[in-house]
């Protein structure tokens, strides 16, 4: 679920001319073509990988697994029983241009999925589950014991005799562990509603027992145990436990945990900023940076050493993970650390051709911070361009931090100090040691 977007004007700014129009500002050096800052790694499989997939066994494996499954022919019409004889003869040629990265396949056939409400839907829901085993099964030949994170909702299907709840595969025949998610919102009404320790406990009950078959099979982890989430656009929309009832909630878990499953994680252990730059340390060198003027070195340990009279820009597109559009904003916050405490400090800072500001001193040691103001239709509409310019003597950075929002847990704080669930989650702890 999304929620939706500041629809609001852009303000006036000083930048802005008396007709309303916007002078066109453009930082310096903006000629030079910027390296765009990718969402992720494209992650080019490796050649081990590769070696594995070519591996004839593996081949022949999933070459017979098709057969075995039949099906319609694609958009090219071949059936089935004429796929062995095709690759027997060109399967060189095909395997050359998947090495080159020249394959194209030819586009496929336009099926449209059916809505939840149609009588199809169930039909493609056993499809969709079917298809993931298969794919798994695939996978499994060229990863041994490799395990799976079960969906443990289900769907809404339209039978004939009304609605139906249908439920996913859950591999309980698995015999490595499986993985499971939980948080207060599944099973509950969500209309923003407040849990006490007995209904959040209720809910956990009904997950357990759906991925163990009522206790039949526990070979599973709760890899994300949220039983606290604070998610911005989920807020006054999912059900939550109330704060003074996750003590108890995690009293009454504990023993439900160690009868149904085989431990659990948590997603955030400690409060952590949602900081929207791209290779923020530069363990990548300069990748997604773009050195305007002045000299700056990477450094071997993360970090970037920026000359004297250096300037460097990253350029975020506006849909940027981490900017968080059910939030409201009027400023950002920059913290940059350092590797040593300098004698000196002359850097300025601007955002989306901005006046420059001075970054200071923070309250811990090698610690620099600013609050930039900005005004949040023209980022969330126009992106991001971050300029950092040192006019001091060299400076040798570890980390930049940019974020206008935190993700709390309430397990520790930012820095590692506990937090106010934190007391609780020990006890939790001491229980399941105590019995495991």
């Amino acid at each position: 679920m999304s929620s939706s977007r500041d629809e609001q004007g852009r303000q006036n700014s000083p930048d802005r001319g008396t007709t309303g129009q916007a002078k066109q500002v453009k930082p310096e050096g903006l000629d030079q073509r910027a390296e765009q800052s990718p969402a992720r790694d494209e992650g080019k499989a490796s050649a081990e990988l590769w070696d594995r997939v070519w591996e004839r066994q593996n081949l022949l494996t999933a070459l017979e697994r098709v057969e075995r499954n039949g099906g319609a022919p694609g958009i090219d019409g071949m059936m089935v029983e004429e796929l062995r004889p095709y690759l027997k003869e060109h399967w060189l040629e095909v395997r050359e241009a998947l090495d080159q990265q020249t394959y194209r396949p030819r586009p496929v056939r336009r099926v449209e999925i059916p809505k939840p409400d149609d009588a199809a839907y169930g039909a493609f829901h056993s499809f969709a589950n079917g298809r993931i085993r298969e794919m798994y099964e695939l996978a499994t030949t060229a990863f041994p014991g490799l395990s799976m994170e079960m969906r443990v909702d289900k769907d809404r299907v339209q039978g004939e005799e009304g609605v139906e709840w249908k439920t996913n595969d859950r591999y309980l025949e698995l015999d490595e562990l499986r993985f499971s998610y939980w948080a207060p919102f599944m099973g509950a009404e969500n209309a923003g509603e407040k849990l006490d320790a007995g209904q959040a406990a209720n809910l956990l009950v009904h997950m357990l027992d759906e991925v163990t078959d009522k206790g039949s099979c526990v070979k599973h982890v709760i890899d994300q145990f949220n039983f606290v989430d604070n998610a911005p656009k989920f807020q006054g929309i999912h059900a939550a436990i109330a704060q003074p009832e996750v003590a108890p909630f995690l009293q009454r878990a504990a023993p439900l945990l160690l009868e149904k499953s085989r431990g659990y994680g948590i997603w955030a252990y400690r409060d952590y900023r949602q900081n929207v730059l791209y290779n923020a340390r530069f363990l990548m060198g300069m990748k997604g940076w773009q050195v305007v003027r002045g000299a700056c070195r990477p450094l071997g340990r993360g970090g970037v050493k920026l000359g004297k009279a250096s300037l460097i820009r990253q350029t975020l597109p506006s849909k940027v993970a981490g900017l968080q559009s059910a939030v409201a904003f009027n400023s950002f916050r920059l913290l940059i650390d350092l590797h040593r405490q300098p004698s000196k400090v002359d850097l300025s800072v601007r955002i989306n051709a901005g006046p420059w500001l001075d970054v200071t001193a923070g309250e811990e040691e090698k610690r620099l911070v600013l609050d930039y103001p900005v005004d949040r239709s023209m980022v969330m509409e126009d992106g991001l361009i971050l300029e950092l310019r040192n006019s001091g003597p060299a400076l040798a950075i570890y980390t930049v931090s940019l974020y206008h929002y935190i993700f709390r847990g309430d397990l520790r704080l930012e820095d590692g100090e506990p937090s106010l669930h934190h007391e609780a989650l020990v006890a939790f702890n001491a229980t399941l040691d105590g019995e495991i």
